[in-house]
């Protein structure tokens, strides 16, 4: 395995729920920059699971 300096935020299923992704987001330090969601350090955001499948706003979830 290779080290890295660079650090990842990994979060599972979402499950279309966009209102409280974004708020996580946030929490994390992530915005907008122009159309792009982007961290000031340079951190990277990893899905795994579902993001949309079911949930009350898969289309949030998406943009």
């Amino acid at each position: 395995m290779t080290e890295t300096s660079e650090q990842y935020d990994i979060v599972g299923d979402v499950h279309g729920c966009g209102a409280e992704l974004e708020t996580l987001l946030a929490k994390l330090g992530y915005g907008l920059e122009g159309d792009v969601i982007r961290h000031a350090d340079q951190r990277r955001f990893i899905f795994l699971g579902d993001l949309v499948d079911r949930g009350p706003d898969t289309v949030r979830v998406l943009r």
